[in-house]
């Protein structure tokens, strides 16, 4: 049998199974070279199988915990300087505003004396 065919029978196989579609997708992302891995799968008894699965959404659990952990320190150093940015553009804008004033204050004070 090809192996493109053994991975894609294999992988429905599994699916028809009822494994978890987020391993069925990681397995599809492996491609036909994981197929003797992937039918391997298929020999498991479904309590072997059931247990494969558990330990493989507690590892992605697992990996996404870490991922969202080691991410919080740049989404927090992000968020200051958005912040800051922030404070930065009220503060020219509050001076841009002060000299536009005093700039119209001046035109005012020039157009009143032709007047």
């Amino acid at each position: 049998m090809c192996v493109i065919i053994q991975w894609q029978q294999s992988i429905s196989d599994l699916t028809a199974r009822g494994v978890d579609k987020g391993l069925i997708e990681e397995l599809q992302q492996m491609g036909p070279k994981s197929a003797a891995e992937i039918a391997a799968l298929n020999t498991l008894t479904d309590e072997q199988l059931l247990q494969y699965v558990a330990l493989w959404q507690e590892k992605s659990k697992l990996a996404h915990d870490e991922a969202v952990s080691e991410l919080e320190g740049m989404r927090l150093d992000t968020a200051n300087q958005i912040a800051k940015l922030r404070e930065d553009a009220q503060t020219q804008l509050e001076a841009y505003r002060s000299e536009w004033e005093t700039k119209m204050k001046g035109v005012i004070g020039s157009v009143k004396k032709y007047v």
